[in-house]
């Protein structure tokens, strides 16, 4: 029989969660077994990252008569619970299990944040220095990894690089060949890398302050900003909205940038080289400090501005609430292609 995919496997465990004490999972369907010999079967439909996107390219999908379809991602973004709850669907995700079949009539609203917290993965963190070396694996064609190699190229210490590659492997998201010095791994799947990353780049966010600069437009803004910054010596590199717009163009309405400097930079030294007061209100430009410096990790000159690498600038667009993750959807679609 061939091997459960994941997204059936999640479905199985939903139903179990949600009281249902037989159900019994084929390759690609659900069977749960009610009241008497009454059988309710149930079709998963991937949606992969839950980007909306994704979504509407999956509600093409009619199902099969006699057989309800539910709609499972690992985490479905904003833009997409909005379709979900619109088109009435089924769906499943690391945050709820929402099921309705009128014939035999079921009804599941279930809440699985208790759940994920309690999952020992969740434990496993991927940011910081760590952080760096898997960006580096992300960001590079290279398939196989030894230590040594990862260390080199991302600039990181042989015991850094060791445990990251150790943790992905606790994570299942890595797998090895080989032994000892030469011992080898590779990613076995980069998006689901990149998800559980930026969980954690996210939570290296930390504002130190906010200040109000002249521009004529995000661009100008962005240009002006690191240019100062640049000019005090002041390591940074632009972030969120505005650094994606320079990269990947795709939303317009860019009312902030945002920026990341050193971790020894003070507020007071960002707001000399800048020639500006910090504000609570009206501010356009506001600056980010990590307790390292993983989130200047490969940044790059793009129209002489110092702008962060496409990793960070992904995990910083979804925390953006202004059609954050459309641009980061764009983003990942056309220069992650992860």
């Amino acid at each position: 029989m061939p091997r459960l995919k994941k997204t059936t496997k999640d479905l199985e465990m939903a139903f179990r969660e949600a009281g249902f004490e037989r159900v019994d999972a084929d390759y690609d369907c659900v069977r749960v077994w009610l009241d008497g010999d009454r059988e309710l079967a149930v079709r998963p439909i991937s949606v992969g990252h839950g980007r909306p996107q994704e979504l509407r390219n999956a509600l093409v999908h009619h199902g099969t008569p006699g057989v309800a379809a539910t709609y499972v991602a690992s985490h479905f973004t904003t833009g997409a619970l909005d379709i979900l709850r619109e088109q009435g669907v089924n769906y499943l995700d690391d945050r709820q299990f929402v099921f309705r079949n009128r014939e035999p009539l079921v009804a599941i609203r279930q809440d699985r944040a208790v759940h994920r917290e309690k999952r020992p993965e969740e434990r496993v963190r991927l940011g910081g220095r760590i952080g760096v070396a898997i960006q580096k694996m992300l960001l590079d064609d290279r398939e196989w990894w030894r230590v040594t190699d990862l260390a080199q190229e991302a600039g990181v210490a042989a015991g850094t690089a060791q445990a990251a590659l150790k943790r992905l492997e606790q994570l299942d998201l890595a797998e090895a060949l080989g032994s000892g010095p030469n011992k080898r791994r590779r990613l076995t799947d980069k998006g689901q890398v990149l998800d559980r990353w930026v969980r954690d780049a996210i939570g290296e966010r930390r504002r130190i302050v906010t200040a109000y600069v002249p521009a004529q437009g995000p661009v100008d803004l962005a240009r002006g900003v690191s240019g100062r910054l640049r000019e005090a010596g002041i390591d940074h590199a632009v972030t969120g909205a505005c650094g994606a717009l320079l990269v990947a163009p795709h939303v317009t309405d860019v009312r902030r940038c945002e920026v990341w400097v050193g971790p020894g930079v003070s507020e007071a030294a960002v707001l000399h080289a800048l020639g500006a007061d910090p504000v609570e209100k009206g501010g356009n430009a506001m600056f980010l400090q990590a307790k390292n410096d993983a989130p200047l990790f490969a940044h790059r000159d793009t129209e002489g501005v110092a702008v962060a690498n496409p990793l960070r600038l992904y995990a910083d667009l979804l925390e953006d609430p202004r059609r954050g993750e459309e641009q980061a959807g764009f983003l990942r679609d056309t220069v992650l292609n992860i």
